[in-house]
């Protein structure tokens, strides 16, 4: 499918959740504990928990020494799937740290993930990142962030929309307030099932950016382009789906905006609006035409038309008949829009 438009740079647009400045601690980071002992660290354990996330039997292998902590490795089972982490900090002087992180087939339904335009409920995710940044603090740190990784969600589902429904809806074009009610209600709720979501993003100054994340989806296939704006906790994404069973249908195109953790999805059915209008007015016209035409044609005179005209004429006289009404094609759109205006 065709990529839509290039987002706008990173902005305020969206609400909900919190700013950055308030999401970001500004307090210096404290580096004194990593200069109380030099260790070698091996561990492991039940579980390690991080908000939702959860790695079952972790394996931690990590060196301290002179203030810099080089975790050699922190793997084990998250949702099912493979988990593994490097990485270093490094507390002498301005903090600085760097990190490969590595999911392997992981069942995205327990983890119930977020991808920026996509909310999706099920699947199986490989996922891969690499970062790098440094600062005083956790603000300046998020703000020097670089970096990039890649996604990808096999035989999932994803919520919020529906386009089956709507492709289903449009094989019977001539319905044009129907499918306009279905896709309300399909663009703003149900589910997707897909084949493959997939993408990958660079990170620079805390700002995440993909111009390639698309999903081959039940009847559709979409593209999404956009920003996360970590440092001030925003984002816009711009996707655009089409239809594979409707190939001449325009894109349907829809936006996630706003706080990363609460965006607010907007869909633009325009395009797709005028031309169901215009496939079935057009429709309608045709068929009109048609029937007009044929009615016209089998009409014939019984008898030898007058040469001449005269009122009053005696029964002996036949009467000259009427030429049929010409249509005009303009007279029936205008009517046709007026009744679809009622």
């Amino acid at each position: 499918p065709q990529a839509p438009a290039a987002a706008p740079a990173s902005g305020s647009a969206g609400s909900g959740g919190k700013t950055g400045g308030e999401r970001w601690s500004r307090d210096p980071i404290d580096t004194a504990p990593l200069g109380m002992l030099d260790a070698n660290i091996d561990l492991g354990a039940e579980a390690l928990l991080y908000k939702t996330f959860r790695v079952d039997k972790p394996k931690i292998l990590a060196v301290l020494k002179d203030k810099v902590l080089d975790v050699k490795q922190v793997s084990g089972k998250m949702f099912d799937g493979g988990f593994e982490m490097k990485g270093t900090l490094d507390g002498r002087d301005v903090p600085a740290m760097n990190t490969t992180l590595q999911i392997d087939k992981a069942n995205v339904g327990k983890a119930l993930f977020q991808a920026a335009a996509f909310d999706i409920a099920s699947g199986t995710l490989t996922y891969g990142m690499n970062l790098q940044s440094k600062g005083r603090s956790q603000y300046e740190m998020i703000k020097a962030l670089n970096g990039g990784g890649s996604i990808d969600v096999a035989n999932g589902e994803v919520k919020g929309f529906d386009l089956k429904s709507v492709s289903d809806s449009l094989k019977n074009k001539k319905d044009v307030a129907g499918i306009l009610s279905i896709l309300g209600s399909a663009m703003g709720g149900g589910t997707t099932k897909f084949t493959k979501l997939a993408g990958t993003f660079a990170i620079k100054d805390g700002v995440m950016r993909t111009n390639d994340l698309k999903i081959a989806a039940d009847a559709g296939a979409g593209t999404t382009v956009g920003f996360v704006d970590l440092p001030n906790w925003n984002m816009d994404m711009q996707a655009e789906f089409r239809l594979t069973e409707h190939p001449r249908a325009p894109a349907i195109r829809a936006r996630a905006v706003g706080a990363p953790d609460d965006p607010r999805r907007i869909f633009d059915f325009n395009e797709i609006q005028k031309w169901l209008v215009q496939e079935g007015v057009g429709g309608l016209i045709q068929k009109f035409l048609s029937g007009a035409k044929s009615g016209s044609g089998s009409s014939s005179s019984s008898g030898t038309t007058s040469g001449s005209s005269s009122s009053g004429s005696s029964s002996g006289t036949t009467q000259q008949q009427e030429k049929p009404k010409e249509i005009n094609p303009t007279d029936v759109l205008k009517g046709l829009l007026k009744g679809l205006g009622r």
